[in-house]
């Protein structure tokens, strides 16, 4: 099985986040989301290793 992907709504309950919030982080650059047609997706592993830059760059 491949890589599992979240939705804006899954990833604002992963981060513990408005969904709002969550919105506004997959438009920014550099976050790892994709579309897939209308849908905004971010794969799991890629979430992981963006936490772990941004932890590393103190932000």
């Amino acid at each position: 099985m491949g890589e599992m992907n979240l939705t804006v709504e899954q990833l604002a309950e992963y981060l513990r986040i408005s969904t709002w919030t969550a919105y506004e982080l997959v438009h920014k650059k550099g976050f790892p989301s994709f579309r897939v047609g209308k849908r905004i997706l971010v794969g799991i592993e890629d979430l992981k290793k963006w936490t772990d830059e941004q932890k590393s760059k103190g932000v």
